[in-house]
Parts: C-alpha cells; sequence; structure tokens
C-alpha cells in the first residue's frame, strides 16, 4: 500500500549520507525543521545530542531544567545512534516515545521509518528504490529486498542505522514541575501523537510548494491504512484542497470497478492553521521501484508490460468517466501560463507561434472528455504484479478534461529517465544510439530514434489516440503539446524552463523518423 510521496521515493538509498533539510535545535539549525514542525506539538524543543561526553553533560544539565511534560526531539548522526539517544535520553530524564531511523538519499529529502519490525519491513520492501549506480549497488538493494522478504532483521537494522529521531516528553517528578495542562481528551493531537498508530514519514518534496507524506500502518499490521498529506505553504494548501475536491468528485461519479483503485477521501485535519488530507491508503508499490531496478529499462519486454499496464487502466478509466466529444484541446490556458511564465525570452513568440500550429493540428481532432489525473506519470502509479492496483496524486486532476494529457504524460516522463543510471557520454543499456548527456536525451529518443523503444511510445500514444476517436498520425503533435504543458504547469522553475527548451529543440527541426 502507498500514497503520493511526490518524484522523491526516486531518490531513496542506503549508502548517502546527505542530511535532510535544517531545522532549529537547541542551539543550531540541524536537520528536519519544516518536517518536524508540522509533526510535532507547538513549543517542542529539539536537542542535537552531540558526539563528545563533556558536551553531552552540559546538554543534560540543560534539558534537566525543562519542566516535565514538555514535547522533545532528540536528533542523533552518529554511528550507534539506537544507544546513544537512548542513554542520553535516560540520563536527561526523558521518556521516548517514538523513534524514527532516517533513510537518506542521494538527493533530499531523508525518509523517517519509525523504529520497528512492521514499519521497517515495508519500507525495505515496497518502497526502497535504485536511483543512481551500477550492478554492484543494485546488486546490494536486490539482496536487502529479498532478505527483507523473508527474513527481516529490524533489529539489526534499527541498532545499525547512523541517524536516529527520537520523540519524547520531559519525566514529571517532585522536582520538577508539570509544563502546563494537560491537553483535553478531544483535543487535536499531533501527527505523530495518533494512538495505535506506527509512522512513515516520506519527507518534504523538492518542489517550491512541498507537502508532507506520512504513512500509518495500524499495530499489528505489515500495510498501511491511511496516508496523510500535510501542505508546507499557502500554494500548498491550495492543491491539496484541490486533490480533496478531485477525489469526491470521483467517488460521487464513477463506479466502483474502477474507485478500487483511487484513494478515499476520509478525513480533513488542520496541522498548524492549514488543512491536512486523509485519505485510505492504496495496495501497491510504485512502478518507481521496477523502472529503477538494474537493466529494466533495457528489457524490452519489462517496458513493455509497463506500458501495457498503464495503458489497460488508463483505458478503463477514460471509457467510466467518458462524456460528449469535442475537439481535441491540449491548451487549456497553457499558452497564456507560459507568455507569462517565460516573458523574458527573446523568441517566446516564434515559440508560442509552434505551439499553436500545434494546438491548431490536434483540435481537428475530436475526443471524449473524460476524467483526468493530470500527473499520469509512473511515480504515481502503483502495481500487483503486472497490474495498476492504484494511482495517487491527484491534486491536478478533474473530473472533466482532455484526455490526451494523461496519455502523452505517461509516454514522455517515461522517456525522460531512461538515462538515469549511465554516466554522460555513455551508451544508454538497451538502447543502442542513445547516450546519456543532454538533459532529456531519451524523451528526444522518444520521438526521432530508431529502435524498440521509440517505436513502443509512438504506438501507445497512436493507439491512445485511436481508441480516443483523434487521428493516430498526431502523435508527434500530442506529445509536443504534452512537453509545453508540463512546461506552463510544473511547480519547480528549473524543471519547467528545461521541458519549454526541449519543446524549442524538438520543434527547430523536422523529425527524422515517423
Amino acid at each position: 500500500m502507498l500514497v503520493d510521496t511526490g518524484s522523491d521515493l526516486n531518490d531513496f538509498v542506503m549508502s548517502s549520507t546527505d542530511s535532510a533539510q535544517s531545522s532549529p535545535s537547541a542551539s543550531h539549525t540541524a536537520p528536519g525543521e519544516e518536517l518536524w514542525q508540522l509533526v510535532t506539538v507547538p513549543g517542542t524543543r529539539r536537542f542535537d545530542v552531540p558526539p563528545s561526553a563533556e558536551a553531552r553533560r552540559r546538554l543534560v544539565r540543560q534539558v534537566r531544567t525543562l519542566p516535565g511534560g514538555a514535547p522533545v526531539i532528540l536528533s542523533c548522526n552518529a554511528l550507534g545512534s539506537r544507544r546513544r539517544c537512548r542513554r542520553f535520553a535516560r540520563q536527561a530524564g526523558i521518556e521516548l516515545v517514538r523513534e524514527y531511523v532516517a533513510i537518506p538519499s542521494l538527493d533530499r529529502p531523508t525518509c523517517y521509518v519509525e523504529d520497528s519490525r512492521s514499519a521497517l519491513r515495508y519500507f525495505f520492501t515496497e518502497l526502497l528504490t535504485l536511483p543512481r549506480g551500477g550492478a554492484a549497488r543494485s546488486a546490494a538493494v536486490a539482496a536487502i529486498k529479498g532478505i527483507a522478504h523473508s527474513f527481516f532483521p529490524a533489529a539489526l537494522v534499527g541498532s545499525a542505522a547512523p541517524t536516529r529521531i527520537a520523540l519524547g516528553r520531559i519525566q514529571t517528578n517532585p522536582t520538577r514541575p508539570a509544563a502546563g495542562r494537560r491537553p483535553e481528551p478531544d483535543e487535536p493531537r499531533a501527527l505523530l501523537d495518533l494512538p495505535g498508530m506506527q509512522t512513515l514519514v516520506l519527507a518534504l518534496s523538492k518542489d517550491p510548494n512541498g507537502k508532507l507524506t506520512l504513512l500509518l500502518i495500524p499495530r499489528g499490521s505489515f500495510r498501511p491504512a491511511l496516508a496523510i498529506k500535510v501542505p508546507t505553504t499557502t500554494a500548498a494548501a491550495a492543491s491539496i484542497a484541490a486533490e480533496r475536491a478531485v477525489l469526491s468528485d470521483l467517488h460521487a461519479r464513477l463506479p466502483e470497478a474502477i474507485l478500487g483503485s483511487i484513494p478515499r477521501f476520509e478525513d480533513l485535519r488542520e496541522v498548524h492553521g492549514r488543512s491536512a488530507l486523509v485519505t485510505t491508503a492504496l495496495p501497491g508499490a510504485p512502478m518507481t521501484m521496477r523502472y529503477h531496478a538494474w537493466r529494466h529499462t533495457a528489457t524490452p519486454a519489462a517496458v513493455r508490460a509497463d506500458f501495457q499496464a498503464a495503458e489497460a487502466w488508463l483505458a478503463r478509466f477514460q471509457n467510466a468517466s467518458a462524456g460528449p466529444s469535442e475537439p481535441c484541446d491540449m491548451d487549456g490556458g497553457g499558452t497564456e501560463v507560459l507568455r507569462r511564465r517565460f516573458a523574458g525570452d527573446s523568441h517566446l513568440d516564434e515559440l508560442l507561434a509552434r505551439l499553436s500550429a500545434i494546438h491548431s493540428r490536434l483540435r481537428t481532432s475530436s475526443t471524449p472528455r473524460t476524467a483526468v489525473h493530470g500527473d499520469f506519470w509512473f511515480g504515481n502509479l502503483l502495481l500487483v504484479g503486472q497490474e495498476i492496483s492504484g494511482v495517487i496524486d491527484w491534486e491536478a486532476g478533474g473530473a472533466s478534461g482532455e484526455p490526451v494529457r494523461d496519455l502523452v504524460r505517461f509516454a514522455l516522463t517515461y522517456a525522460l529517465y531512461l538515462d538515469r543510471h549511465s554516466r554522460p557520454g555513455q551508451r544508454v543499456a538497451g538502447h543502442r544510439g542513445l547516450r546519456a548527456g543532454e538533459w532529456g536525451s531519451g524523451v528526444t529518443w522518444a520521438f526521432d530514434g530508431e529502435g524498440w523503444f521509440p517505436d513502443l511510445v509512438r504506438d501507445f500514444v497512436r493507439r491512445g489516440l485511436a481508441r480516443l476517436g483523434a487521428d493516430p498520425d498526431c502523435w508527434r503533435e500530442a506529445m509536443l503539446a504534452g512537453l509545453a504543458e508540463v512546461a506552463a504547469t510544473a511547480d519547480h522553475a528549473d524543471f519547467a524552463r528545461l521541458h519549454w527548451r526541449l519543446f524549442d529543440r524538438l520543434t527547430e527541426r523536422p523529425p527524422t523518423a515517423a
């Protein structure tokens, strides 16, 4: 089971020493500020357990001045962090309530997994993936996952992890006054205080308006039952409100046969003045895990299975929500967004003229208005076996829109990361003629290359267009319009500009392959 974690699941590995995002501690900035402020009660103090014995003694004396019941967070970043953290807690009179193992990534952020057998086992079997690296690292990850499925040494993993976050409260005793009143039973709890639940904190996405995702595993279970998405900015809160509206609308309109693969809206909680979205968790592991497995994208049969799974689910979803046909509209206001976003570009008018011609060609075909996901890439697709069991992250979706958007988004994003495991200038395994280097080379390969993968992508888009009643010969225009849509809608400005430059490169010359 899994819910949205943004694109960050691509980046989880065990071997990195990269820290998480920063936050205030007792004396200086330390990892995890935004994250832990969101999931703990206001007024929680954070302390970094220092490496030297003398520094720890000074900090113990400082912590002992806090009133009884005061909430605290301990952070330890050193080998033997579990032992150090627990020893410090005993010396300082802290009752530890929850402990988290930090799983760092090559690129921020860090994932925090509660130090329990079920939470750790779930992470290593369902979420751990390989972002970059060769055969040795891939073999190590595969071995870890194999062990985790059969015999998972949770105690060993918890004790060996070098970075730990522990939540607790100052113990109350006759010499230490209590910290204010106790909360009433019906008062909202901090997200990590939910009774009977173990948690995985999937950290902040890298977008400027990121969200924090928590998976909640009931005690005694090995699978998440609920997920909470927490906004970090006002814009992120608006996205979460939009996702809530989309999910509510879809569950009111669509048949049960397709709703089993769409999260159900469960609740809305206030977190530091902003609404957090609570949904059911869905079965399956993200397609990301397969995509980044060693040589997966180099194997035609494996890649074909991914496209077949996406095609089958998308056909069922679009057929179940199909309405009246209208001219194919891949603009949807995107042109005006692009005009504002790239106003300083010297040849903006020329690029927009190219895009206008593409939109005009597409409007010669008609497609049904269907429900739209809006970000239908492989990181948002969950798999059980060879079938999609869930689709997550619906904030860009809608109950009625242009279905070609989802069709081309999957094809484009699948092609985008083909060279992720190859060094610049190196040939990409399984794709003769494709070399890693220039950003978007995999997408360019899908458009203009010759080989099994470009053929697979084009056939996927052609079949989808034909199924929707559009001209399959417009596959290239549809994908170019999809690139422009990402440039208009991406939250991250650099990511948007890279897509806009790629659109420029692919439209400045005639295609070399049909």
